[in-house]
Order: structure tokens, then C-alpha cells, then sequence
């Protein structure tokens, strides 16, 4: 077990898990490491490693929160590590004897009680500076080699005449040879030796406390062992002596004089003459035992019948007036103690065990209900794909496409025209498989099964080492010997008839040609990049893991029942349905990731939001010293002003800079180690949400600032000349400050964009709702949210356009949702329902069964009515719905824009319609003013590429670089963006030149 380090969970040390008993020699056991606990079931042990996993722990020494067990562990031995190098030696055994068993709760009375007592107490071995009067220099280094205290002398009247002091006999540094003897105001010590800071660095080290009230400060075992300092608590700091001190102050409180029924007494006790002697002590039991006594003499009293009016008490009371005991009324009877309240709820809580609301979730769509085709485990593939292809645009040297086009684009088939859309998407990720021909001779870029490498190998060997046919012998014909044959011919008849696909025959029914030569050639014209496909999926239908998918494409691609040529594959593309399409380009873009492009290009992002990260924090640093600056600017105005009020912006510019000073320290340690990680969730600064909540006001500060320009105009005409210029050059100062803060603020703006859009490694999702339904905006995931800003679908300025939601885990549903009998019954006597019943009577009609279940939300009034329905009391659904709340006007906005792109101009978006053709002598014509998606055009490919992908690669002359943008080997590193597309960097140089149009690297503006 550790014992030195204590993690912290919920503010209290994690207790580690014993180790279980009666363990077999032989018996298998699973081990952490970190904590040497033992387990000897694997369900135990992944239970504790997810609870060690959760970033709710807290390092004990340093007090940063939100750490895994394992990462404040490691947090906990660096900083103790050194903690314990930075403090004085000499210093740690009196400290530590010190702070034992003091009872100061809080860790910084502590500190300043300690502080103080060591201040100006000093110990042989330290090392610590003297002033000498005599020295010309004043101040010398030395080392305390013996020390003398003197106790205070106290005169007759107990008054103290003179205070305790010490001496110090100090060896001096600067002479070997020579002592000093100092008092105590002769002596100090370096401040960075010994600060408050350390010291409480030092005490959260090296002390621990139990969380009752009044609980003593209690050194870790080890170091107690070391410095041999008593570890046992002294018997009045216990809990149980603090628990009947409490008890005793309860009791006295609710009786303070006594019970009201002492006249009931056997014996008169008010005038006994037996002189009084120390009171002695009583506890909380002995005053119990009494008040029952008292009790019970009163039942008993009551029970004979005994008249007030005369009961005599000892012969020395005749007459009882009934006035007693609320004029003759019986006492009323004593209330037991009731039992207490159960603790409050606590929110957020688990998100089912809140009541059950009988309004249900706002009704879903999906793709169904528009295409009936489409299968509901292809839609997500169909996200997928779409989603992988617009964030890799950039490697794939393609323009941004809009999710609607690109379903409608699937949905396409016509026999004499292609679909630029489609044939480019194909062909631009078939070109990242395989090098071209003049790239390094054509290397393929992805692991090819190794059967097909064996038989290329084989065939290689075979042309290398042809001989010559050898002349055919001639063998005497037998029965047996046709029989054989006949045989054979019958069984490789029966492997043809066998044979669901004709992939093979397709990929090589060119001599010399297969797919890696067709693909480094780039011969992807007149659809045949759909014979390159063919040849990929027989070459993987190898793989077992592929097979049955590879060979269901093939068997429509390559039937049996048709010759096995080119043509045949093209022609038969064309009667795929949307399904098998994105089963093909899931495939495909499954191939890709393997590439070292992909692999460059996430290596590339990581590195620039690593370094956007750090211009950010530069940002934020300048922007706070503006901040300081404006501050001290306006109180000169002030002073020069005397009637002048600080100007309301500057008051809450300042206010900002109090409540950020954390935050941005924060960032900047942050910013500085993290790389990308997982859990990088991209924020807009607090400043930027705050100047939106205070929109509403700006007409009243403007007002405020127009009144106040006007009265110090008034002033200026009164006062000196002098005084009015120094005034007018401080306003331009002022003014010039404040353009300097907006320029950090658009910056760092631009900053958290580019942070996003480089955030590319994964998918993910807003959240969860309390039936585990996981909730996707794919916009905001490593994209612009208008798509790229120079695409040929620029102008519908929204990607996407909708909110979808996924369906539950299996794994999350089972245990969850999916309750036994027992925990079924036992919920339904808890909230009235079962769960199954609480999911019909909360999601309504359109409710979500498993991973491959989809629906979405496409208008503004379903987001709203979503957000309304989510829980704030709810885990997951609080952070769900903080989530959209943060993001909600961009996704409003989006939802906006994509109705307007769907309903403009009346275009179509079905293909079941009729297409609208154009006869020719030798071609159908198709109007691509018929539907939406024949307006995209691969636009970057003809700028960069100077052809589109489906095109066969001519010989053009190289393109000159735009004016203006540099190379990707010739871009400096300044400014917050890396990649700029074009735009001129962002520099803290010249950050007041930075204006609200600041783009990202994609060319975006900031929230676009």
C-alpha cells in the first residue's frame, strides 16, 4: 500500500481495497501496481481501475483537482519531491513537532500561527545571514553553530521585566577563521529560504487530518518514524472525548437550571446544612441517569392521586397554590426525539432516479421516413464517411461538401453522365492508396493482405526465371487415365459454378493491368476507377474479417452471370443503391487512414494547436497588462478630474481582470504541456460569453460615455490650457489601450477557432440524455461551420444542419434500461413505472433502440424544445444541455441556413423524379440545373491540381504561387495560426492592427 501519498477523493484519502482471504497458491489474481492491491476476480479489478480512471481525484499536496488516480498520484510525488528539496533541513523536525496535534483547522491559520513561531527561531546547522556593526558591508553569510535561549525574568507583581531571547554563535562564510555572536535582532534568514508558501507546501506534505470537527493535525507514519516524534493523539483531542464534550454543551443547553419537577423530591435538599465541597465532574450519563430518575418520581406521584393543594414537601411548604403546572392542567406528556430528516437530495444526481415527467422528448426524424431504402445501419456509415471526408479535405485536395448534396448525390444513377460529386469523391481517396507512377515508382501507402504479396512475389520470380516449354510427352491413353481426367474437368466445373463473383477475372481481364497499375497510371476516366474498386475488394476479400462484406460488393459489381470486363463493372455501379455506396466509400476511407498522409496531416494539427494554445496564452497575458494599463490610465483621469466617475466599461474591464487572473494561469500551464489531448474541449473565453450578456446595455454606456465626453469637454474649457492638453493626451491613451484590448480579445477569438478546427483525431459528441442516447453536432468537430469559405457550395453557409442523435450502447443498456425482474419491480414500486414503461412515456413515439438507431433535429424550435426537456437535475443530461446551450446560436443559425438552401429556387432533391435530359446524337444530356448537388464542382483540385482527380494528369505548366501566399516550406511561425490559406498572420506585434474579421486557417472568420 503507499503510505506517504495520500490521493484525495471528495476531499477525504482513498482507502485501498484489503487484500481478500483465504487465497490459494495456485489461484489467479489480478494486481495494481500503483496502490499493490489484489483481486481475485477480473470484474473487481476493472471496477476499481474505472473508479481509479475517473478525473474526480485530487492531489493532496498540491490541491489541483480534476486529476485520475493515477495522474495525481504522479502529480503528488513530483511536488512533494520537491517540496521536501526546497525546504531547510534543519528546519523540517521542529516544524513538524510544532504543527503535531494542533488543533487550528484551517491549513492557513496554521501556517501563519507556524510562521510565526519560527520567524525569528533559528537552529545550529541553518544557514542565515547577521549584520555586524562593524563590518563596512553590513550583512554577512554564516552557519548557526550553537544556539542559547535565556527564559523571560518575571518581577514580584508577575509582570515580565524582560522578554525570552537567544544567542547564536554563527561561524562566518566569508571568514572560516572567525565567529559572530548575535541576538536575535542581529539575525535573519534569506526570504527565499523560508516563505509562507513553502511552508504550507511543506504541512499539506507532511500532515493529515480526519474530517470531523476539532480532529488534530497527525504527521504521516514514516516521517514520524524518522524523526521519532509521537504519533499517539493525547486522550482529550480524541473523537470520542470531543463526541461527549459536545453532548455535555447539548445538555446543558437544553436544561440549564435544572428539571421543573424537583419539588417532587423525596428529601428537601434546598436546606441542607452539610458544607459544599468541589463540584465533581459529571458526563452526559450521569445526567441522563438523572433526568429518568426525576421522571420517573413524577409518574409515581401522579399515579396516587396526590392533590397540589396539599402535598406537603417536608413540613415546610403548606399550601401548593394550583397555578403550578399551567393552572392544574396535566403535563403535557415528554416528546421522544424523532428521528432526523433524511439528508437533502444532492443535484445533479443519476439522471433515472429523478421523478418520472409526463412530458415526452420532442419527435425525431430520420432518414427513413425521406428515403425507405436507405438500411438504419447505413446511416451512421453514411455520418461517417461524410464527416472523415469534410475534416480531411485538406489531404485529399478536395472542396467541402454539404451533407444533403452528398446524400443525393449517392442516390443519383444515370447511364451516360457521372456525377462530379460522387466520381470525385472516389477518385480523390483511391489517389492516397497508391503513389503515382513518377512518386517513388508508385509505392503503395497501405498493408496489403500477405497472400496477394506472395503471389506477385511468386509471379515476379516466374517471369525472372522463364524457361523454355519443354516438348509434350506423349502417354498411352487407359481408361483409368480418362477417368482421372474427367474427373478433374468435373470438379473445376464445379469451382466456377461455385464462384459468387467474378472480382478476379474483372481486376486482370486487361493483359499486364490489375488495379495498382491502373490506380498509379491515375486512369480513373470514363468510370474506370469503379474497375480499380473492383480489384481492391477481391484483392481484401481475403481478409476474414472483410470477406463477407467484400464478396456481397463484388457479387453486384462482378456477377457471375456476366462477362467479366470492364464495362461490366461500370454499368453495373450504376444500379448499386445508396447502401452499397457507402458501404464502398466506408471502405475506402477505411484504407486511407492507414496512409501517411492522413498520419502527417494529424501529426501537423496537433503541432499547431500546441502552438495555438501558446499564442494564446501570449494574448491573454498582454491582454491582461492592458488591462492593468487601462486601469491605471483612468485613475490619472481621475485625479485630473476630481469629478469625473470611472467610466463603467473600465470598471467591468477591470473586474474581468480580478476574475481571470486564475483562469489565465491556468491556461498558461495548459497551453504550454498539453498536445492535443483527449479531453480538449475548445471554450469561448468567459470575457466574449460576458460582452454578450451585456448587449443589452450597450446603448445605455454609450449613452453614459457621449454625457461624460460632454462634461469633460465643459471641464476642459474651464481649466488651464496645461491641464486640458494633459488630459487630452491621456484620453488618446486611453482610447489607443482599449483598441490594443480588443485587438487580444479578436485574436485570442481567432486563437480557440483555429484550436477547434485543428482538433481532428476524433469524433466528439455534445453528450448523453438519461437514457444513454449520445447527441452529435458535426460541424463543430475540425470544421468551418459554413464549410470551407472558397467551396463551390459556399454560399449555403451551413455543413450539416442538423442535431443527431445516436441510440445506446449495448453495453450501457444492459444494466441500465434493460433491468431483471427483481430491479424491474423494485423501480416500478420506487417511481410507479418500469424503465421500459419510463422510455415509451419520455421519449414518446420515436425512441432509440441500439448503436445503429439515428434521428435528428433540423429547426431551431425542436432544439428548443429539447432543451426544455433535458433535466438540469439530471447527471448527463446537465452537461448535455450546458453543451447545446453554449453552441446554440451557431446551430440555430445553421438549422436557418439549411432550410433556406433546401426550399431556394424549388430544386430538386429526389432523385426518384424524373431527370431532366437532353437528346443528342450520341449521349443523353443531363440538366445539372435539375438538382442541387450538380453544382459542386472540385474547385481547390483545379487550382492547385490544375485538372480535377477523374481527369487523366496533363502536362501543364506549374502554376505560379498566388500573391500572397507563401509555400507551405517558405511559411514563417508567427502569428496564432500556422496554416494561414492565405491570410496575413496574427502577431502579438501587431495585435492593435487586429480587427472582428480575423480568419482561421481555413479562411473563415471567427464563428463561421
Amino acid at each position: 500500500m503507499i503510505d506517504s501519498y495520500q490521493v484525495l477523493f471528495k476531499r477525504k484519502p482513498v482507502q485501498y481495497v484489503p487484500p481478500p482471504a483465504n487465497l490459494k497458491e495456485d489461484q489467479e489474481i489480478w494486481v495494481i501496481e500503483a496502490t499493490d492491491e489484489v483481486f481475485a476476480s477480473y470484474e473487481e479489478f476493472l471496477l476499481r481501475m474505472d473508479f481509479y480512471n475517473k478525473p474526480r481525484f485530487i492531489c493532496e499536496v498540491t490541491g489541483l483537482s480534476g486529476l485520475d488516480f493515477f495522474q495525481a498520484l504522479k502529480r503528488e510525488e513530483e511536488a512533494a519531491s520537491e517540496v521536501n528539496d526546497a525546504f531547510p533541513d534543519h528546519l523540517r523536525e521542529p516544524v513538524l513537532r510544532k504543527a503535531q496535534h494542533s488543533t487550528i483547522s484551517r491549513i492557513d491559520n496554521l501556517v501563519d500561527w507556524v510562521f510565526e513561531e519560527f520567524r525569528q527561531d533559528f537552529f545550529p546547522g541553518e544557514m542565515v545571514i547577521v549584520t555586524v556593526d562593524d563590518v563596512s558591508q553590513g550583512k554577512l553569510h554564516g552557519q548557526v553553530r550553537e544556539k542559547v535561549k535565556f527564559p523571560a525574568q518575571v518581577n514580584m507583581n508577575g509582570e515580565i521585566s524582560k522578554k525570552a531571547f537567544s544567542r547564536y554563535f554563527v561561524v562566518l562564510t566569508d571568514r572560516p577563521d572567525a565567529e559572530a555572536l548575535v541576538d536575535d535582532e542581529h539575525i535573519f534568514r534569506d526570504r527565499k529560504v523560508f516563505s509562507k508558501q513553502m511552508l504550507r507546501s511543506y504541512l499539506r506534505n507532511c500532515l493529515t487530518r480526519e474530517s470531523w470537527t476539532g480532529a488534530p493535525w497527525q504527521i504521516k507514519e514514516k516521517l514520524a518514524q524518522q524523526y521519532r516524534i509521537d504519533v499517539e493523539i493525547p486522550p482529550h483531542l480524541r473523537y470520542d472525548a470531543a463526541l461527549i464534550q459536545r453532548k455535555m454543551k447539548l445538555a446543558n443547553a437544553k436544561d440549564p437550571y435544572g428539571s421543573t419537577t424537583d419539588f417532587l423530591s423525596a428529601a428537601d435538599t434546598s436546606f441542607d446544612s452539610k458544607p459544599k465541597g468541589p463540584k465533581a465532574k459529571k458526563n452526559a450519563q450521569f445526567y441522563d441517569k438523572e433526568r429518568q430518575e426525576r421522571s420517573k418520581l413524577f409518574e409515581k406521584a401522579f399515579a396516587s392521586d396526590l392533590s397540589l393543594t396539599t402535598f406537603q414537601r417536608n413540613g415546610k411548604i403548606s399550601h401548593a397554590q394550583a397555578l403550578h403546572y399551567m393552572n392544574g392542567d396535566p403535563i403535557p406528556e415528554r416528546e421522544t426525539p424523532s428521528e432526523p430528516p433524511p439528508p437533502p437530495i444532492k443535484y445533479p444526481r443519476e439522471d433515472l432516479e429523478n421523478p418520472v415527467t409526463k412530458n415526452h422528448r420532442p419527435s425525431l426524424k430520420t432518414l427513413q421516413e425521406i428515403m425507405p431504402e436507405i438500411r438504419s445501419e447505413t446511416v451512421g456509415e453514411l455520418l461517417e464517411v461524410w464527416d472523415f471526408l469534410n475534416v480531411y479535405v485538406e489531404v485529399f485536395v478536395l472542396d467541402s461538401f454539404i451533407f444533403d448534396d452528398f446524400v443525393d448525390a449517392l442516390r443519383f444513377s444515370a447511364e451516360d453522365f457521372q456525377c462530379e460529386l460522387l466520381v470525385e469523391l472516389h477518385c480523390a481517396v483511391l489517389k492516397k492508396l497508391v503513389n503515382d507512377e513518377k512518386d517513388l515508382n508508385g509505392k503503395v501507402q497501405i498493408d496489403l493482405p500477405s497472400q496477394d504479396l506472395e503471389e506477385d512475389e511468386d509471379e515476379d520470380m516466374k517471369e525472372k526465371t522463364r524457361t523454355p516449354t519443354p516438348e509434350p510427352e506423349f502417354k498411352r491413353t487407359t481408361r483409368r487415365s480418362l477417368a482421372k481426367a474427367e474427373a478433374q474437368e468435373a470438379q473445376a466445373q464445379a469451382t466456377i459454378d461455385a464462384k459468387i463473383h467474378l472480382g478476379a477475372e474483372i481486376d486482370r481481364c486487361v493483359p499486364n493491368q490489375d488495379w495498382k497499375a491502373r490506380l498509379r497510371k491515375r486512369n480513373f476516366a470514363n468510370g474506370m476507377w469503379v474497375v480499380i474498386v473492383v480489384g481492391l475488394l477481391n484483392l481484401f476479400s481475403m481478409k476474414p474479417q472483410l470477406k463477407s462484406r467484400c464478396e456481397a460488393l463484388l457479387a453486384k459489381l462482378a456477377p457471375v452471370h456476366m462477362s467479366p470486363t470492364e464495362e461490366t463493372a461500370i454499368s453495373q455501379y450504376t444500379t448499386l443503391d445508396i447502401n452499397d455506396r457507402v458501404a464502398i466509400l466506408q471502405f475506402l476511407t477505411m484504407l486511407s487512414v492507414e496512409t501517411r498522409a492522413v498520419k502527417d496531416y494529424i501529426d501537423d494539427c496537433s503541432l499547431t494547436m500546441t502552438k495555438h494554445r501558446k499564442d494564446k496564452v501570449e494574448y491573454q497575458k498582454k491582454r491582461k497588462e492592458h488591462l492593468a494599463e487601462l486601469k491605471a490610465l483612468d485613475e490619472e483621469r481621475r485625479n485630473l478630474l476630481p469629478s469625473a466617475a470611472p467610466s463603467q466599461e473600465i470598471i467591468e474591464l477591470a473586474q474581468d481582470l480580478e476574475d481571470t487572473d486564475m483562469i489565465d494561469d491556468e491556461e498558461a500551464d495548459k497551453g504550454v504541456i498539453d498536445t492535443g489531448g483527449e479531453d480538449d474541449e475548445v471554450v469561448p473565453s468567459r470575457f466574449l460569453r460576458r460582452a454578450k450578456d451585456r448587449e443589452s446595455e450597450r446603448k445605455k454606456r454609450i449613452e453614459e460615455e457621449r454625457r461624460r465626453k460632454e462634461e469633460a469637454k465643459a471641464e476642459k474649457a474651464k481649466k488651464p490650457s496645461r491641464e486640458a492638453r494633459e488630459l487630452e493626451k491621456l484620453t488618446k491613451k486611453i482610447e489607443k489601450v482599449k483598441d490594443m484590448i480588443k485587438g487580444c480579445e479578436s485574436a485570442i477569438a481567432t486563437c480557440d477557432e483555429d484550436i477547434r478546427q485543428n482538433d481532428i483525431p476524433r469524433l466528439k459528441s455534445l453528450g448523453k440524455d438519461r437514457f444513454y442516447n449520445r447527441y452529435y453536432w458535426f460541424e463543430r468537430n475540425a470544421m468551418p461551420y459554413g464549410g470551407m469559405p472558397n467551396a463551390s457550395t459556399a454560399h449555403a453557409e451551413y455543413m450539416n444542419g442538423c442535431i443527431w442523435v445516436q441510440g445506446p450502447d449495448p453495453m450501457e443498456k444492459e444494466g441500465f434500461i434493460d433491468l431483471r425482474d427483481i430491479e424491474s419491480a423494485r423501480y416500478a414500486a420506487l417511481y410507479g413505472c418500469t424503465m421500459a414503461e419510463r422510455k415509451v412515456i419520455e421519449e414518446g413515439t420515436t425512441s432509440l433502440n441500439s448503436l445503429s438507431d439515428w434521428g435528428f433535429y433540423d429547426s431551431p424550435e425542436d432544439l428548443d424544445n429539447l432543451l426544455g426537456w433535458l433535466s438540469d437535475k439530471g447527471d448527463r443530461e446537465s452537461r448535455l444541455k450546458k453543451e447545446i446551450s453554449i453552441q446554440r446560436e451557431q446551430i440555430s443559425i445553421n438549422m436557418e441556413k439549411r432550410g433556406i438552401y433546401l426550399n431556394q429556387g424549388g430544386m430538386s432533391s429526389e432523385s426518384a423524379e424524373p431527370v431532366t435530359r437532353v437528346s443528342t446524337r450520341t449521349r443523353t444530356y443531363v440538366d445539372p440545373a435539375g438538382h442541387r448537388f450538380m453544382k459542386w464542382h472540385n474547385s481547390i483540385a483545379l487550382e492547385k491540381l490544375g485538372h480535377i482527380h477523374s481527369d487523366t494528369p496533363r502536362m501543364v505548366k506549374k502554376t505560379a504561387v498566388t500573391k500572397g501566399v507563401k509555400r507551405k516550406s517558405e511559411e514563417k511561425d508567427e502569428g496564432p495560426s500556422k496554416r494561414t490559406r492565405g491570410r496575413p498572420p496574427a502577431s502579438p506585434k501587431v495585435v492593435a492592427d487586429i480587427t472582428a474579421a480575423t480568419t482561421t486557417r481555413r479562411g473563415t472568420r471567427y464563428g463561421k
